[in-house]
């Protein structure tokens, strides 16, 4: 549980490493499917160990920023929009003003914009949205990109565009990994056929 690892994070420098922060990030991520008050618990913990990792002032607001980003998603799926827009404005800042500190790319930005453009759905600020998810899959390795598109696809079918979210769909069926993410496949399929059962409403009521 996450409250018992912060007493480790808070004495111990060897849980005071980026890379601990960003698995922290990742996990609160997949907690966020279903348990929202985990998937904050660990992203306040991926945050405390940014703020207490070594390495200089721009890396350490680089490494806030990421995991600020993921606790506005856990924020976002309790139900606390306007605390996940205010906590995203915040990520965003501390984020630029590390650039330069990640210039290899440790922390992956297509993941923020992936969980910023979740919010932007939320709130149905559908065009921003998709904007973002745009940004993502310019930038996200391949094996990234059928998230990415899941995404986009459930955009769509919120604005009421089934047949985008199908194209959407198919383009991510062959690129989505389920040795990485096990749910994935199970997803992709429930979507689909969702979407395609939207799709032939509309063509039946048209």
């Amino acid at each position: 549980k996450a409250a018992e690892r912060r007493p480790l994070v808070e004495a111990s420098p060897e849980f005071q490493v980026w890379s601990l922060a960003e698995r922290l990030c990742h996990e609160s991520e997949e907690a966020a499917s279903d348990r929202a008050d985990r998937a904050l618990e660990l992203a306040r913990l991926a945050l405390r160990v940014a703020e207490l990792a070594p390495g200089g002032e721009a890396w350490r607001a680089r490494l806030q920023g990421y995991a600020l980003g993921f606790l506005a998603n856990a924020r976002r799926v309790s139900g606390d929009l306007p605390g996940a827009e205010e906590t995203f404005a915040r990520a965003w800042k501390l984020w630029r003003e590390g650039a330069g500190a990640d210039p290899g790319g440790l922390l992956a930005e297509w993941r923020l914009l992936d969980r910023e453009a979740s919010l932007y759905r939320d709130r149905r600020q559908f065009t921003e949205a998709l904007a973002r998810l745009d940004r993502a899959l310019a930038s996200a390795p391949r094996e990234a990109a059928g998230r990415i598109l899941m995404n986009k696809a459930f955009t769509l079918e919120q604005m009421g565009e089934a047949v985008g979210a199908i194209e959407a769909l198919r383009e991510a069926a062959p690129l989505v990994d389920g040795s990485r993410e096990p749910r994935s496949p199970c997803v992709l399929r429930f979507k689909d056929r969702k979407s395609t059962r939207l799709n032939s409403s509309h063509i039946t009521t048209s």
